[in-house]
Parts: C-alpha cells; structure tokens; sequence
C-alpha cells in the first residue's frame, strides 16, 4: 500500500465515522430543460433545425441535449413516453454528429456525442467522441466534470483511448481547488472509481495528492 493509499483510507474512515449521508448532485437541472424546448427538439425533422444556423444557437442545442442527457429524471422528461424518449436520444446524437462533422474542434458537440452513445451502449463510439471532446478542449474544466462523471460511471465498458482521456482530465482538475473538491466526492460516492482516481493521483505532486486526501477528509463534514 502507498503512502497515498493508506492516506485517503484513513480519511475514508473519518467519513464513515462522520455518517455521510450522500454527495450532493454535481449540478442542478437548468431551467431551459422545459417541455417546450424537448419539444422543439424532439419535432426538429432536420437534426440542426433547433439549433439554427448561428455558433451560439449551436452551442444552446447542445446544451439543452446535454442536459437531457444528463438527468433522464427531470420533471420535464417524465411526461414524455419511452418512444419519444428515444427520439430525443437520436435527435441529440444526430445533432451532435452534424455539427462534429462541421466542426471538429467543438468538444461540447463531441460530449453530446459520447454522453449518447452511452444511452444506447455504444461504447466505442464513446470512446471516441469522448477523447475528441478531451483533446479538443482540454483545459475547459466544465467540460472535464461532465466527461469525468460520464467517464467514471462506466469504466468496466471504456476502451484505452477514452481512459488516457479521463487520466488527463482527473490530472487536470487535480491541480484545482473546485476540481479536488469535484474529484473528491467522486472518490467517494463512486467507490468502483477511486483505484483509478488513485492511481492517476499518484503520479502527481505531494502537494496535489496532500491537497486532495485532506478535501476527501473533509467531503464528510
């Protein structure tokens, strides 16, 4: 056992002891996940319709299947019936794809991509799209949360490419107060994730692999 090892098993058992209740949700449901917009989304014949022809129209349909796909439990989704939401999966992948297409450079279209795929198992179409929504935007950190929550969740099912991807992303986040904090309580809620956390943690420096057995110390409190 590492140095690091019996460090962050020390603080777990400092959560326990604590009684840790649960890890709140990483973010909210934002309000333009309404009715009206899965509606115009799902009715869209042409994948780019709701989007319009403008960068920032785009990036407002990316963000609206982002979040669909993110919370299939909203309250807006559960009026919709199974075949409809189906329809919104492929509307989204549909969008995510013509607009990569477009433009290979637009991480948030390739999240969309990967976030997709994964609703229907398509798991080297994940790989892909999700180590191009990395290196296509490797710094952005909102878009490393999402690739990471995506990422840890399913990692029995990812290939060596989109591991390499989520390895650099935890290594950025790491060297952030906001991303040890989010890296913490991954660390955990997710407890199949935390030798992978781990391992990548060890290669950084005593002061980032301090720095986060203290933040998962105090993720209980």
């Amino acid at each position: 056992m590492t140095e690091l090892s019996l460090a962050l098993v020390l603080a777990l058992v400092c959560i326990i002891g604590g009684s840790l209740v649960a890890i709140r949700e990483l973010a909210a449901v934002p309000p333009k996940l309404s009715a009206q917009s899965l509606a115009a989304l799902t009715e869209a014949t042409n994948p780019t319709a709701i989007a319009g022809v403008s960068y920032s129209a785009h990036q407002g349909g990316l963000t609206l299947c982002l979040e669909a796909l993110r919370h299939p439990n909203a309250l807006s989704l559960r009026f919709l019936d199974e075949q409809q939401k189906l329809q919104l999966d492929q509307k989204c992948a549909d969008l995510a794809a013509a607009l990569t297409a477009a433009s290979p450079l637009d991480a948030h279209a390739w999240l969309v991509g990967a976030m997709a795929a994964a609703k229907t198992g398509s798991w080297q179409r994940v790989d892909a799209d999700l180590s191009a929504s990395q290196a296509a935007a490797p710094t952005q950190n909102w878009l490393a949360t999402i690739r990471l929550e995506l990422g840890l969740s399913h990692l029995d099912q990812l290939g060596p490419t989109a591991i390499e991807a989520l390895e650099m992303d935890v290594g950025m986040l790491a060297g952030t107060e906001p991303g040890a904090r989010l890296l913490a309580e991954h660390y955990v809620s997710l407890p199949p994730a935390r030798d992978f956390i781990e391992s990548r943690l060890e290669t950084e420096p005593p002061l980032i692999q301090r720095r986060f057995v203290s933040t998962v110390a105090r993720a209980g409190q």
